[in-house]
């Protein structure tokens, strides 16, 4: 026969014909010698079970066979009314086994290191996949990868890491303006302009000071420019933070530090816009 088997038994005694089943649920070897007996042996070859019949062809169910544990009224570990069942490994677990159902790993390998991962593939252990062979688009030896935004991009994906802008948008029309910001696009931002302390405003010059402040920041040039002057200040995503009306300081100190922008304008009409810093 073959000699490639994993295990290979010599049969007791002669026969003219001889068959053996693959290993038992219970790891023994059953045997039928055509026209002598039959027998099971146990993984130390130590015959455990004789019956002194043997017929041309002989096949011997265990109790992982389900007609057995109708007819017998077990479970697959041979207990009467017991509650050891079959599991998606095909083999016999929980009642009185032993064994875990959830010892098996999702390569069906007991107390192993596979497991599924978020595409849904058995990964690890000894499937012979590795976990990062995997790529973001769930393509096996893909190259798909996740980009600065955490959007996979490139490989199968259909979008290119170019395609998304600074907003973590794909297609999307925000840029980098010249203070360094993410602006327009859906960020609700308008570009910091020019990135100085003073810009034209009517006949006047505005100067915003200190830039940072520690809590309060004053709005220089503003007096000759008639009724409402609106001050409104933005934080970095566009959220309007606070505004005053006809007011040339603003107290911050209950915000918390960190960048924000201020609008200056006049009849609801923006003129100016500045980012400062705010520390404590």
């Amino acid at each position: 026969g073959p000699t490639d088997f994993e295990t290979r038994h010599i049969c007791l005694d002669d026969a003219w014909g001889q068959s053996a089943t693959s290993r038992l649920p219970n790891g023994n070897t059953f045997v039928a010698m055509s026209g002598e007996y039959m027998y099971e042996i146990n993984p130390e070859g130590e015959v455990v079970w004789q019956y002194a019949e043997g017929p041309a062809k002989a096949f011997r169910y265990g109790c992982d066979y389900s007609g057995i544990q109708a007819l017998l009224n077990v479970d697959c570990h041979c207990d009467n009314d017991g509650s050891a069942f079959i599991n998606d490994c095909a083999a016999c677990v929980e009642g009185n086994t032993g064994i875990q159902d959830d010892a098996f790993d999702c390569y069906c390998i007991e107390n192993g290191e596979a497991f599924v991962d978020n595409c849904g593939y058995c990964v690890g252990g000894i499937t012979g996949i590795a976990p990062e062979s995997v790529d973001c688009n769930c393509d096996l030896n893909g190259s798909a990868y996740l980009g600065d935004c955490s959007i996979c991009v490139e490989g199968n994906t259909g979008i290119a890491e170019a395609d998304i802008d600074c907003n973590c948008t794909v297609n999307g029309t925000a840029v980098l303006d010249d203070c360094g910001y993410c602006t327009g696009g859906t960020t609700g931002v308008e570009p910091c302009g020019t990135g100085i302390d003073e810009q034209a405003f009517g006949n006047q010059k505005v100067k915003i000071f200190p830039n940072p402040t520690s809590g309060t920041i004053y709005i220089a040039g503003l007096a000759e420019q008639g009724e409402n002057i609106r001050l409104s200040v933005f934080d970095l995503t566009g959220n309007l933070i606070l505004e005053s009306e006809n007011s040339s300081s603003l107290h911050l100190q209950a915000l918390p530090a960190g960048t924000y922008f201020i609008s200056v304008g006049q009849d609801s009409k923006p003129i100016y816009y500045q980012r400062f810093s705010l520390i404590h």
